[in-house]
């Protein structure tokens, strides 16, 4: 697999874990966003590369990122399967080794922040204005550079069809 299709697949999967770590929403399919220009620029890359494919093989991608829980719709949207555990979870059980992090939840907002022993570090903020959608924002420091994301969610379907619920990161 190209150095590029790994690097989308690496972004793909960092957004699932932002999504698992959301407590307000409900289990099941979610179409997400993560917005910023190297993220979006990651992700038009990976698309490219995927058309380019032979069948075979970008089918072999889709399936694995199926059975990780992270799919792409038609239109190239990012899909993760959430099982009914994992949205009932909060922010820490998705923060790597060597990390730490709080959260805290208000009426329909949760906001949270993280550091690391390597020195990364963040903070955002996620708003629910139901239990089908949310939007937010994380703002990190790695390695002395600083990263906006603005996220954005809504739910499909209690069906994840053939996604596989997403799995927890393995850090």
């Amino acid at each position: 697999m190209s150095r590029i299709v790994s690097t989308g697949v690496a972004a793909l999967l960092l957004l699932a874990a932002q999504v698992q770590a959301q407590p307000l929403g409900r289990p099941g399919l979610w179409e997400v966003t993560a917005a910023n220009p190297e993220l979006d620029q990651a992700r038009a890359q990976m698309m490219q590369q995927m058309e380019k494919m032979p069948p075979a093989q970008r089918a072999q991608v889709q399936a694995m990122m199926n059975s990780m829980g992270v799919g792409m719709s038609a239109s190239g949207a990012t899909r993760v399967c959430v099982s009914a555990e994992m949205a009932g979870e909060s922010l820490p059980a998705a923060l790597p080794e060597g990390c730490k992090g709080t959260s805290k939840v208000s009426g329909r907002t949760l906001s949270f922040e993280f550091s690391c022993q390597d020195g990364s570090n963040g903070r955002g903020e996620f708003s629910y204005p139901d239990d089908r959608s949310y939007t937010g924002w994380t703002d990190s420091t790695t390695r002395g550079r600083k990263m906006r994301i603005e996220h954005g969610g809504r739910w499909v379907s209690a069906d994840c069809g053939a996604l596989a619920p997403m799995r927890k990161p393995r850090w």
